[in-house]
């Protein structure tokens, strides 16, 4: 698939030789072309929380095209307009752009709140396209009317749910109350409650004809646009047929279908249901799909007769009930299908990155936010995938040859460049069936050409994480994790793996000129230390001021720096603690450049929405921007 999901593709394969670049920058050397700095990113920015719309050709048209969280995607019923909510700029918006990606604008409404809140804020578009119902908040929910040109109208508040508009778009009705007490409440468009009717068990909502049916107490009531009752009859459930002219309901072991007036059209009996809970959908203007699990059964409401049928039938569809969409995997990726329900056909869309979301892999989709287009051959929806893996990745000082070096689908973090800069160490999250990053770490080394990669410590009891080189490349400094043990500091031989533990209790080790250095979280605050590199010795050199400590990095002349809070950098010397606030709203993780003068960070800025490497100077001056928007983290400096 072309666009933003390029990064993420690549047969599985060890750390590769990057492209020779001619870097020049400061740290690069003449052994191998991979840029100076090396650091982990997973490009979070166009797995999740990207709205895209995909065609049947498999073009791809990035439509909220932002590194924010871009999520509940909605159609307009006419296919000319998406509408969808954003945390860009740090606070919640509704924004609506065209079919074809142009004409983005947000969209005036009521203060949202915080970004959180707008991710799960809900949208519904009104059937003549002008208006959409939007629903948001905590408990206590606003329903606001808002659309392109017009001022936004706060119709109701209360416990609300589940928007949804008359066929003539004067009416939004939502669910309201708590289990005590259930209601539908009809708002108009304009502002103010028109008519509200109470219900217990379910809602089957708007018929196309202006009829809206609820159901209480193994009763379904159908009143008209005014709110006025129209008929009732017996029955757990309800389903308007697509024209409105008929409504199918079951109780017990039998589907009942009426007309829109409530006059009795088939009764029949189906084996096998009994008082089990079923679903019930159309198939069509005459023909109804029933389904209990394993059950399904499909009936012609005009003659009575059973046909096959499948569960298919109550995935998402497309507006003419025929298609539905799946994936398949292909390779690396997966394939987007769209297939007919009755089993006739099946077509791919194109392709998507995958992922793992605590299971067996699975395209980075939200599966919910899947829609056909009205009108065309296309789908929109909002990729997702809850923990992307991460890559390893080169630039230059200067910000230029940009090169992915690692092409696994596995979870690889935490690179170090060796003393001699001829080998790089990381951490590694291999998969085992669980999503990666709960899976044990284990160090790996690789040549700094991408030849020669293996384990240097590992097993299916222990994680171990953030490598940290000897000043003579003997040896790596890392800390072990594992259920039982709070975290430790352990040293591992690079020449024969043998790996022993230096009983210090701490996380987040570094190696410096002449001693090691550690955070300790078991201390009230979080402590900063150093120690001999067998462990003893140890001394307390800094405090957290902000509640953590974290990003500790020596200099080559010994000065140790670390990150207090989100974004105050402490630099320890023979003569004190220097703290500077650097220009960013969090920083990850830093890098000392091997003259000292600048460090390479991992930071996202004030108002950014991802993490992207800098370089600054100590001082906390001439921040200098190397990507865009890859949510990098764990840096190392050459």
């Amino acid at each position: 698939m072309p666009g933003r999901f390029a990064l993420a593709g690549g047969a599985a394969a060890s750390l590769v030789a990057a492209a020779a670049v001619g870097c020049g920058g400061a740290g690069s050397t003449a052994a191998s072309g991979t840029p100076a700095i090396v650091f982990a990113a997973d490009n979070a920015a166009t797995r999740s929380y990207e709205i895209y719309r995909l065609d049947s050709d498999g073009h791809s048209v990035d439509l909220s095209n932002s590194p924010f969280a871009d999520s509940v995607p909605k159609v307009s019923p006419n296919g000319k307009l998406v509408a969808f909510v954003s945390n860009r700029g740090g606070e919640g918006g509704i924004y609506v752009v065209g079919i074809d990606g142009s004409g983005l604008q947000r969209l005036a409404a009521p203060k949202i709140g915080s970004s959180t809140t707008a991710l799960s804020a809900q949208l519904a578009w009104a059937p003549n396209s002008r208006a959409l119902a939007a629903l948001w908040g905590n408990g206590y929910t606003k329903l606001a009317i808002v659309g392109p040109g017009r001022a936004p109208v706060v119709a109701g508040v209360g416990s609300l749910r589940d928007a949804a508009w008359s066929p003539d778009s004067r009416l939004v009705t939502v669910a309201a109350g708590t289990r005590r007490k259930l209601e539908v409440r009809a708002f108009r468009a304009t502002g103010g409650i028109a008519w509200r009717v109470p219900y217990y068990e379910s809602i089957a909502g708007w018929s196309a004809r202006g009829l809206f049916a609820v159901a209480s107490h193994n009763v379904n009531r159908v009143y008209d646009e005014q709110g006025r009752p129209r008929f009732a009859f017996k029955g757990r459930s309800a389903s308007w047929s697509p024209n409105g002219r008929r409504i199918a309901s079951l109780l017990g072991g039998q589907l009942e279908v009426r007309s829109g007036s409530g006059r009795v059209l088939l009764r029949k009996e189906i084996p096998g249901l009994g008082h089990r809970r079923a679903g019930i959908v159309w198939a069509g203007a005459h023909r109804v799909v029933v389904s209990s699990y394993p059950r399904t059964v499909g009936i012609d409401t005009t003659t009575g007769k059973t046909f096959k049928a499948t569960i298919n039938y109550f995935l998402p569809r497309s507006p003419d009930g025929r298609s539905y969409v799946t994936w398949t995997k292909s390779g690396s990726r997966f394939a987007l299908r769209v297939n007919a329900v009755d089993g006739s056909s099946s077509r791919i869309y194109g392709y998507v990155p995958g992922c793992r979301n605590d299971g067996p892999p699975s395209a980075a989709v939200d599966y919910l936010s899947l829609q056909f287009v009205p009108g065309r051959k296309s789908l929109v929806y909002q990729s997702y995938c809850a923990e992307p893996p991460n890559a390893l990745y080169a630039v230059s000082a200067e910000g230029t040859g940009l090169t992915r070096l690692t092409h696994t689908q596995k979870n690889e973090v935490a690179p170090a460049w060796s003393p001699d800069k001829a080998h790089l160490a990381y951490t590694r999250f291999d998969d085992t069936g669980q999503s990666c990053r709960g899976c044990p770490g284990s160090l790996r080394i690789v040549n700094a050409d991408g030849s020669r990669e293996r384990f240097l410590t590992g097993s299916s009891e222990n994680s171990d994480s953030g490598p940290s080189w000897s000043p003579d490349g003997t040896r790596i400094l890392f800390t072990r994790t594992n259920f039982t043990t709070p975290p430790g500091l352990f040293v591992s031989a690079v020449a024969d793996f043998t790996s022993k533990s230096l009983h210090v209790e701490g996380e987040s080790g570094a190696w410096g000129p002449t001693r090691i250095a550690y955070v300790d979280v078991g201390t009230n605050p979080v402590s900063l230390w150093t120690a001999r590199p067998d462990g003893s010795d140890r001394k307390q050199v800094a405090d957290a001021t902000q509640q953590a400590l974290h990003g500790v990095a020596w200099s080559g002349d010994g000065r140790l720096a670390y990150i207090d809070g989100p974004s105050l950098l402490g630099i320890v010397t023979g003569s004190g603690t220097q703290r500077v606030q650097l220009p960013f709203a969090e920083v990850g993780s830093i890098a000392w450049s091997p003259d000292g003068t600048r460090l390479a960070v991992t930071a996202r800025p004030a108002g950014g929405a991802t993490f992207d490497v800098y370089t600054v100077r100590p001082d906390g001056t001439d921040p200098k921007r190397l990507t865009q928007n890859v949510d990098a983290s764990g840096v190392t400096w050459r």
